[in-house]
């Protein structure tokens, strides 16, 4: 199965939509501005479009993608870029998992990269490892349910601490609309956690997407509501235009049943009299004439009226499709909510799981509080034992020092040369 091309660089240029476009440039604006370093590995570089921002200010960049396509359309953008850039951007085609790297890079990029992949954790581990020191990797995926074919995981806050391998610590987590971005760093002693501040930031980002989600959802009732009185206002015209069509063809009905009477009873009079045929003939084919008029427009009403048939059945199909659309509107309420309620549930998760850190955090403080209680009491018990032993010393060699001392020191060195016993 050949897989989507990924059109980033016609949605940066507004090809897809001014507000898609806006969105496009700051999420790739925000991964720029935090692509430090010289040395740049842009991994799903796409269409090129951020190793080119990147090539343009001097930094040396190799975009990898793993389709041709791509890699072709970037190499075309480059072609028009001046000489210089062309000097620092490189493209080529390989899987980044397979590929022997002759270099260190100061940062590396994933850009709507890891969502395609079923073991994210591998392609981070990699990257990691081709990190040189105070190394960065910037990675952005889809911020919560988006149902695009490809997609292998859907990412919430928690999904991103999952990333993380052994030496690598989050010094950043923002959230850009739809996409959630982070910056992954092997410098950092102790990277950001879970904590009051980034659950606002959350709660933030739900908000934001809820509100919109509510927009939509107000813009297709009211897209509904205009077709549904569209709807109605043509339904009436077109049974207007029925009804008219319907007293004509009854009316020229009427006037060629009417001639035919006539011809008929002119008929029967000539077969009967005889008489004045040359006249009652010519009368009859001024009749016949008439009534052959008569059906020729009443065959072209007919033609005319048939075209406005052909409209009535494509307005059914029009109709059909409001009804569908109006039918799906609920589900889209009822998708929108459950979106919601994970959501929400989300973060009541986030929250519990910020209050299990916290009496974790003061039950070390409790457990910390008590040793250095139980160290200050031996190390006072150990400055008593201190003092009583120096003094006990100073009274040992007052009273070695003193006559009975040096009698007693005497005597018992005597009793060990003669081997009497003792000390």
């Amino acid at each position: 199965m050949k897989k989507p091309l990924d059109k980033v660089t016609d949605a940066y240029f507004n090809e897809l939509g001014d507000s898609f476009g806006e969105r496009i440039r700051n999420r790739i604006h925000w991964i720029c501005e935090h692509a430090k370093g010289e040395t740049i590995l842009d991994i799903g570089c796409s269409q090129g479009i951020t190793s080119i921002i990147l090539g343009r200010e001097g930094k040396r960049v190799l975009g990898m993608d793993l389709l041709q396509e791509s890699i072709d359309y970037a190499n075309n953008m480059l072609k028009d870029e001046e000489e210089i850039t062309k000097k620092y951007v490189q493209f080529i085609s390989a899987n980044f998992m397979d590929y022997d790297f002759e270099e260190k890079f100061d940062c590396i990029i994933m850009g709507e990269v890891l969502e395609h992949i079923t073991d994210p954790q591998r392609f981070v581990k990699k990257a990691s490892q081709l990190l040189s020191e105070n190394g960065k990797i910037i990675i952005t995926v889809p911020f919560g349910i988006n149902d695009y074919f490809d997609h292998k995981k859907t990412y919430y806050l928690l999904d991103l601490f999952r990333l993380l391998d052994k030496g690598i610590e989050i010094e950043e987590i923002n959230f850009l609309g739809k996409w959630v971005g982070l910056v992954l760093s092997n410098s950092l002693e102790q990277g950001i956690s879970i904590d009051e501040g980034l659950l606002h930031k959350l709660e933030d980002a739900f908000y934001s997407m809820e509100r919109q989600y509510v927009k939509d959802i107000a813009s297709k009732n009211n897209s509904i509501k205009k077709l549904k009185e569209k709807h109605s206002e043509d339904t009436k015209n077109f049974k207007a235009k029925i009804n008219q069509k319907d007293r004509l063809i009854a009316d020229y009905e009427n006037q060629v049943s009417e001639l035919n009477g006539k011809i008929s009873s002119l008929n029967d009079q000539i077969i009967e009299s005889g008489l004045e045929r040359k006249n009652n003939e010519k009368l009859s084919n001024s009749l016949i004439e008439q009534k052959e008029q008569l059906i020729s427009e009443l065959t072209e009403k007919v033609s005319m009226l048939t075209e406005k048939d052909i409209q009535i059945s494509k307005l059914k199909v029009e109709v059909s499709s409001l009804k569908k659309l109006e039918n799906s509107t609920p589900t889209l309420q009822q998708d929108t909510e459950k979106e919601v309620n994970t959501l929400r549930k989300l973060l009541e998760v986030a929250k519990l799981d910020v209050i299990k850190v916290r009496k974790e955090k003061v039950s070390i403080q409790e457990k910390l509080l008590n040793s250095y209680n139980k160290e200050q009491t031996l190390l006072n018990t150990y400055k008593k034992l201190l003092k009583n032993n120096k003094q006990l010393e100073s009274r040992y060699k007052a009273l070695r020092s003193s006559k009975l001392g040096k009698i007693t020191v005497y005597y018992w060195q005597w009793r060990r040369k003669k081997k009497l016993g003792g000390k």
